[in-house]
C-alpha cells in the first residue's frame, strides 16, 4: 500500500484522498438515515384509540411515519379488522393532524434532499474519475517510461493498467454511493406514500 501511494503522482494521491473522504461521507449519511428511518427500539405501535384520545403526540406520530410503524388506517380495500370498529368513524383532533403533517413534511424533505445530494455526489465522483484518468494519462505514461527499464510499448501497457486501476476505484466508490442513495430514496418515497394515505384518513375524521 505504501509503495502504491509513493508511486502515485500528486493528482493520483489527491484523488485517493477524495475517495476516502467520499467513503466516510457515505458511511456517516447511511448510518444517519438508517437511524432516522428504522426503529431500533421496542416501542409498540400505537392504536387508533390512542390517536382519538390524544395520547399520541404529533412527534410520536411523525416518528412512527418515518420509521414505518404507523397503525393501519381503516380502508375499504385492505380488510383491516378495525375497519368495522366504532373507532374508524370517530373524529380525531384537527390540530394533531395539522401539526403532524407539517413536521413530517419538514423532516421528510430534509432527508430526501440528503439522499438526492448523495446521488449527486456519486455522479460527481464518476466525472472526477474520468477527469483524473484523462488528465493523468500522459503524465502516467512518462512516469512509467522514465522509472522502469522497459520499452515504450511496455510503458504504455503499464500506464494503461495504472489508469484503469484509478478509474476502477472511482467507479467502485461512485457505484456504492449511487446504490445507497437509490435505496434510501426508495425508502423515503414509500414512507411518504403510506403517510399520505394515513393522513388522508386522519383528515377525513378530524374535529373542526
Amino acid at each position: 500500500m505504501h509503495e502504491i501511494w509513493v508511486s502515485e503522482p500528486w493528482h493520483g494521491r489527491l484523488f485517493n484522498l477524495y475517495l476516502a473522504v467520499v467513503a466516510c461521507i457515505l458511511i456517516v449519511r447511511s448510518l444517519r438515515l438508517a437511524w432516522r428511518l428504522y426503529s431500533f427500539s421496542s416501542r409498540k405501535r400505537f392504536s387508533l384509540a390512542n390517536i382519538r384520545d390524544g395520547i399520541v403526540t404529533p412527534e410520536r406520530l411523525v416518528e412512527s411515519g418515518l420509521t414505518n410503524k404507523l397503525c393501519d388506517a381503516p380502508s375499504a380495500t385492505n380488510g383491516d379488522p378495525e375497519r368495522h370498529s366504532p373507532l374508524a368513524s370517530e373524529p380525531v383532533p384537527l390540530p394533531l393532524a395539522h401539526a403532524a403533517e407539517n413536521k413530517f413534511a419538514y423532516l421528510w424533505e430534509g432527508y430526501y434532499a440528503e439522499a438526492r445530494s448523495t446521488k449527486s455526489l456519486a455522479v460527481l465522483t464518476l466525472l472526477l474519475s474520468l477527469l483524473v484518468v484523462s488528465y493523468g494519462a500522459y503524465a502516467t505514461y512518462l512516469y512509467e517510461s522514465n522509472n522502469r527499464n522497459i520499452t515504450g510499448g511496455q510503458a504504455l501497457v503499464y500506464a494503461a493498467f495504472r489508469l484503469l486501476d484509478r478509474f476502477a476505484r472511482g467507479l467502485l466508490v461512485s457505484t456504492a454511493v449511487y446504490g445507497v442513495a437509490i435505496f434510501f430514496e426508495g425508502v423515503l418515497l414509500q414512507r411518504r406514500r403510506r403517510w399520505n394515505h394515513f393522513c388522508g384518513w386522519l383528515r377525513n375524521r378530524s374535529l373542526y
